[in-house]
């Protein structure tokens, strides 16, 4: 049975990558689809290589081993297999951390596009002298609205003009 310590590489890749994302700010719809892909490829030959001696493991070859990273990563129920080895079900929480990491930056890259840029957010508008002046007027109508309404002392009348 292979040693724990391309777990520790996965982990340390995967964090790396992750925060290789704040430097992909300008780019983070294709930097999420590149996560996702990295993943994918990692994943795959982490669990093809840690399943591999395993007589009874279904995901001993490649292809199995990508099947079974893409269903993880996008959570599909398929009947591709499940890990056999110990190390093969810690992959398998792993991936399972990094496919929330990675659907959540994928998500919000959507979200953001849908609703405007992040970067546009606090920044004034330079309204229109024509949008200013009818927002005076208006505001100028409402006043002489409640000026009419009103008794002469301020107060409202209680019933309202037909």
């Amino acid at each position: 049975m292979p040693d724990a310590s391309w777990l520790l590489l996965f982990i340390l890749l995967t964090a790396y990558v992750l925060e290789l994302r704040t430097f992909a700010a300008g780019h983070g719809f294709a930097f999420s689809l590149g996560l996702v892909a990295f993943v994918i490829v990692l994943a795959t030959g982490v669990m093809s290589y840690v399943e591999h001696e395993d007589p009874e493991s279904a995901l001993s070859d490649v292809g199995s081993s990508a099947a079974w990273t893409f269903a993880t990563i996008f959570r599909l129920r398929t009947s591709v297999g499940t890990p056999q080895t110990e190390d093969g079900q810690t992959l398998a929480l792993v991936v399972g951390v990094c496919a929330l990491l990675a659907a959540s930056l994928f998500t919000a890259q959507i979200v953001t596009w849908v609703t405007g840029s992040s970067r546009d957010k606090g920044k004034k508008s330079e309204a229109s002298p024509e949008l200013l002046a009818e927002i005076a007027a208006l505001r100028e109508a409402v006043d002489r609205l409640a000026d009419e309404r009103s008794d002469g002392d301020g107060s409202r009348r209680k019933d309202p003009p037909p």
